[in-house]
């Protein structure tokens, strides 16, 4: 699924996925085996492993849920990274880097 990345990167592919029982499949895995198929464009950046996935009230895979999930992983990394060019600039960010769930 695309979700709307912070900063520059615009969308970012992610994958959420319930591996098999008793497979330890991981991400470098399952990107190594996608990459064999799809472009250089089209391979998720961020990844998440699931127990299974979640439904809506509809008995549908919940992407709202998903996309909340994946967004705010993304959060940390966009306060560390806004720190670092702020602190490149000679100043330091004044709100405290969120921890990730």
């Amino acid at each position: 699924m695309a979700v709307e990345a912070p900063g520059l990167e615009g969308m970012a592919i992610c994958c959420a996925y319930v591996p098999s029982s008793g497979s330890e499949l991981s991400n470098l895995s399952l990107k190594k085996s996608l990459a064999l198929v799809l472009p250089p464009y089209m391979l998720p950046s961020h990844w998440m492993v699931l127990d299974r996935m979640p439904r809506n009230g509809n008995g549908k895979t919940d992407r709202t849920w998903l996309k909340e999930q994946f967004r705010i992983q993304a959060q940390p990394r966009a306060f560390a990274a806004a720190g670092e060019q702020l602190q490149m600039h000679g100043s330091t960010p004044s709100a405290e880097v969120p921890r990730s769930l």
